[in-house]
């Protein structure tokens, strides 16, 4: 699993568990697991 962030947009648009390019935010072939989560939480505060 690989996360390639491009800190573009508000996460809150971004988020998209289909693993795609969405906004300036591209998520590599992950899977939703506590990592993912974690990062999210960390942007969203």
């Amino acid at each position: 699993m690989f996360y390639i962030l491009y800190w573009q947009t508000d996460v809150k648009k971004i988020f998209n568990p289909n693993n795609t390019h969405v906004d300036g935010f591209l998520i590599g072939k992950a899977s939703l697991n506590e990592d993912f989560i974690d990062i999210i939480r960390y942007v969203d505060h």
